[in-house]
């Protein structure tokens, strides 16, 4: 019985087990459903993830394409814009130069009708001025004739009343005697008669207020001669001083032997020659018609170049101390400066005829061209001044503006350096040495000379006193030994002491030009002289 109870709680115990192992298995299976649920969830979840991966790429990937497209939008705005803005600028400034061709037409148009004009005017007042010679002359012949006889009434009323008191034979020797002098009258080496041209004849010498030093008259009257019939606009000397060289308003220029006074080449254009300048091997024209002509000194031999100017060349110079151009075979050659009625300057390897620098800043004709160099300026300089009143400094190295005087309403015609002074009243430096100023003088429209100093401590040019120099306008000066020579419009040369302060008073006033002295050429001791009425006066030093 214990055995059978035994088995019987043995297989209860076993129907628990199995009741509970089924139980379990049924968790199992449960479980594996739930397994199996959870599996197909993320199963779902897996897809829905990548579904969403894939939606925020593709998001992602559109957003970028629109920012891409919206970056191009706006680049494509842009450059329509700046487009717009080129077309816009670009129709403006075809506009604009338009409007400057017409502008450069119409003045160009003006400027041949007024040259056509001036030219025309210029030869009838050759013509008058022929014809006023001409009556000049008759009426000093016929002058000389009334004179001549006068004397010889005179000489025979004296004749007859000597006759009246002495004998025969005294009578005859008094009659022999008058008869001669009569002869003597109508020589023309009486020192009675006196040519044309001026108050006391030509070269005569007028005396001007005395200077510092006493002295009176520096300058005597050598000769003069005929260069035109028409102005002489400009004048200049051969480096080995043997020849002179013109410009008139005939439209020739001419080149003359210094010693014989003798015309030895001649050239005809169809534009007035306006400037002259020479160097060691060549002499160099510019015209009005913007054009430059080279002249071989050996062989005369002309040639022509445009110099890229639109209106007359007024001024040409040599710019010694600027950095030469051209050929190794040619280290000392200078550039050459030219300035126009356009307003520019243009710098030239003058022996290539080839234009290297185009320099702008002027608003009228440039008429004024000088260089200036030495202490306490740090490099040489050019300067350069015209219609519009200013002087300009230029930087003979990189050819660029450096320093503006401002214009005071009349042109500059002329600018010459007086050289480097010491500063009156400047303190010595620690070596004794004064401090220097650097000088040049420009003659104006109205009648003045104005004076400018540079000095180191300032390192600007600054205006001295005027000098109230002529009646009318100054178109050029010289400076000769110390002093500085003016033509001027009022037919009179003056001489100035260049080397004392301004206001300068007038040393000496050289008279004989019949017109306005139009231009000057300066040797070491001599002046040349050239004015409205084609006559050439050549003055020395003494």
């Amino acid at each position: 019985g214990k055995l059978r109870e035994k088995l019987e709680a043995e297989s209860g115990a076993r129907t628990d087990l199995e009741q509970q192992n089924r139980e379990l298995q049924d968790e199992v299976e449960r479980a594996k459903e739930v397994r199996n649920a959870l599996d197909a969830q993320q199963a779902q979840l897996a897809a829905l993830a990548e579904q969403l991966r894939a939606a925020n790429e593709e998001n992602a990937r559109n957003e970028s394409e629109r920012a891409r497209l919206l970056r191009d939008h706006e680049q494509a705005i842009v450059k329509l814009r700046m487009e717009r803005d080129a077309a816009k600028k670009s129709a403006a400034l075809a506009h604009r130069d338009e409007s400057l061709n017409k502008m450069k037409e119409e003045q160009k148009r003006i400027f041949l009708n007024h040259e056509a004009e001036v030219k025309e005017l210029r030869a009838q007042l050759a013509q008058a001025r022929r014809e006023l010679r001409q009556v000049q002359k008759e009426r000093d012949d016929l002058f000389t004739q009334d004179r001549v006889k006068t004397a010889q009434l005179e000489d025979a009323r004296a004749e007859l009343k000597e006759l009246g008191q002495l004998s025969a034979t005294g009578a005859a020797a008094l009659r022999q005697k008058s008869r001669a002098a009569t002869r003597g009258l109508a020589t023309p080496e009486d020192p009675r008669r006196r040519p044309a041209g001026g108050p006391g004849g030509v070269g005569t010498y007028v005396p001007g207020r005395r200077g510092a030093s006493g002295v009176g008259r520096r300058f005597k009257h050598l000769t003069e001669m005929r260069i035109s019939e028409e102005c002489v606009n400009s004048v200049a000397i051969t480096p080995d001083k043997s020849r002179i060289v013109t410009a008139s308003d005939d439209m020739r220029v001419r080149v003359w032997d210094i010693t014989t006074g003798l015309c030895e080449h001649s050239w005809e254009y169809d534009s007035t020659p306006r400037a002259l300048a020479c160097d060691a091997t060549h002499v160099y024209a510019g015209f009005g018609d913007a054009t430059i002509v080279k002249y071989d000194v050996h062989t005369w031999e002309a040639t022509t170049f445009p110099s890229g100017h639109t209106f007359t060349v007024y001024v040409l110079l040599f710019a010694k101390g600027a950095p030469p151009l051209g050929a190794k075979d040619r280290p000392n050659s200078p550039p050459m400066v030219s300035g126009a009625g356009d307003g520019e300057l243009r710098v030239f390897d003058a022996a290539a005829c080839k234009c290297v620098h185009a320099l702008k800043g002027h608003n009228a004709a440039v008429k004024a061209l000088a260089v200036v160099a030495g202490p306490p300026l740090p490099a040489p300089i050019m300067l350069s001044g015209g219609d519009d009143g200013e002087v300009r400094a230029w930087d003979m190295t990189a050819w660029k503006c450096v320093h503006v005087i401002p214009g005071r309403g009349s042109g500059i015609n002329s600018i010459v350096n007086l050289g480097t002074q010491p500063v009156p009243g400047g303190e010595p430096n620690a070596r004794g040495h004064a401090p220097l100023q650097a000088r040049i003088a420009c003659a104006s429209d109205d009648g003045h000379i104005y004076t400018y100093t540079f000095t180191k401590e300032t390192g600007a040019w600054a205006e001295c006193t005027p000098v109230a120099a002529h009646k009318d306008v100054v178109w050029a000066l010289g400076p000769i030994a110390g002093l500085v020579v003016s033509a001027s419009e009022d037919k009179v040369i003056k001489v100035w002491p260049a080397q004392s302060p301004t206001p300068w008073e007038c040393m000496e006033t050289l008279t004989g030009h019949g017109d306005a002295v139009c231009c000057l050429a300066v040797t070491q001791n001599h002046v040349f002289s050239a004015s409205a009425d084609g006559m050439l006066h050549m003055w020395k030093l003494v």
